[in-house]
């Protein structure tokens, strides 16, 4: 989706933003029984604003939000692998 923001008309963009978003939202609560609850609506949040930053056209809030999607995504992925440092 990142390289797809610089080439992609803003309307096909925005559909990829909604189907992530409905993504979340449809297969996120069954990941949210194992993970921070407010990990998930954060993720949940940040995809609803990257459809919003992609209707308007603000490219660099698009961006930002798309990064830090990618970090969360990539946090979750982390806390279902049991170390000493997600125990304590």
């Amino acid at each position: 989706m990142e390289e797809s923001l610089k080439i992609t008309d803003s309307e096909a963009n925005f559909q990829k933003a909604m189907d992530l978003f409905n993504m979340i939202q449809e297969r996120g609560s069954i990941a949210a029984i194992y993970i921070n609850h407010m990990d998930y609506d954060v993720m949940l949040n940040e995809a609803l604003k990257l459809s919003v930053y992609l209707e308007n056209d603000d490219e660099s809030e698009s961006e930002a939000s798309l990064h830090l999607l990618k970090y969360s995504t990539m946090h979750m992925k982390e806390l279902q692998v049991p170390n000493i440092e997600n125990i304590f």
